[in-house]
Parts: structure tokens; C-alpha cells; sequence
């Protein structure tokens, strides 16, 4: 695990700040919190794998919690639906715009919003976060996770 490093108590508490303060959400301290030198941030369940995992080059491990940008936290598809948050979401109104979002396209919105980011949710379901911006909402959905261009949930 050459390419992690293992988030300090500091680290993880500035983390779990951030995440309460921004998304009013609480994420367990049950877990091994690593990070990537992009900023990347994985959980592992407690407790710490053996030591001879920490000197192989794995390239992921874990669950992708979200990434470090900008002086913010981007959370993941899996990260929002872990944490569920509740402040800073945007709420898709119709299955058009969930099959945008999941085939990579941005999302106009007629609200007016502050600039940053916003965990996606369409009922109880989450989609991973996007990035306000002027009446558009930015898609983060990674070129592998995007699905085809069909109607997706009808």
C-alpha cells in the first residue's frame, strides 16, 4: 500500500468536521481512514490489515469515500450514500434528469444556489456529488461508471 497513506487522528478529525459542518452528516470512527497522494480518501473496517499489505503497490483498496479539491471534500456515489447527507444536496425532480446524470451529462437547474459542491439524490436514492456553478450543476460520474444512453429507470 505503498501509494496510501494512513490518515492520522488530526487528519480524520478535520474530516469528520468537515463533513458535519458541510453535509450534516456523521461518519463512524470505526474505520481506517487511507489517502492518495490526489487526494483521494478510502475506509477499511478496523482492524488494520496485516503489515506486509503496506508494502505492496496496491492501487485501490477499500471504499472510495470522495477526494480532496479545491480546499473542499467531494464525496463519491458511494461516499453520499453512505453518509446521506442532508445539507447541500440537490434533489433531482423527474427520472429525465437521473438518467442525465447517470449517463455523465451536466444538470441545468432553475434555482439559484451558492457556488460548490452538492450531494445528488432523487427520493432516498443518492448519486454521488456535483459541483454548482451558475445554473449548472458539473457531473463527476468517471467515464467507467456512466451508464448507456437509454431510459435507465423506467
Amino acid at each position: 500500500m505503498k501509494h496510501f497513506k494512513v490518515m492520522n487522528n488530526r487528519e480524520v478529525k478535520n474530516l469528520n468536521f468537515y463533513i458535519k459542518d458541510y453535509y450534516g452528516s456523521v461518519l463512524s470512527k470505526n474505520y481506517l481512514f487511507l489517502q492518495k497522494k490526489d487526494g483521494k480518501v478510502f475506509i477499511l473496517s478496523k482492524p488494520l490489515p496485516d503489515e506486509t499489505v503496506f508494502r505492496l503497490y496496491i492501487n485501490n483498496i477499500g471504499l472510495y469515500l470522495g477526494k480532496f479539491e479545491f480546499n473542499d471534500f467531494r464525496l463519491s456515489i458511494e461516499g453520499s450514500q453512505l453518509l446521506k447527507p442532508v445539507k447541500h444536496v440537490i434533489e433531482l425532480l423527474d427520472i429525465k434528469q437521473v438518467n442525465d446524470w447517470m449517463q455523465g451529462l451536466n444538470i441545468e437547474l432553475n434555482i439559484q444556489l451558492k457556488k460548490g459542491y452538492y450531494a445528488v439524490r432523487h427520493g432516498s436514492d443518492y448519486f454521488g456529488t456535483g459541483h454548482y456553478k451558475e445554473g449548472i450543476l458539473r457531473n463527476f460520474v468517471s467515464k467507467g461508471r456512466r451508464l448507456a444512453l437509454k431510459n435507465l429507470l423506467e
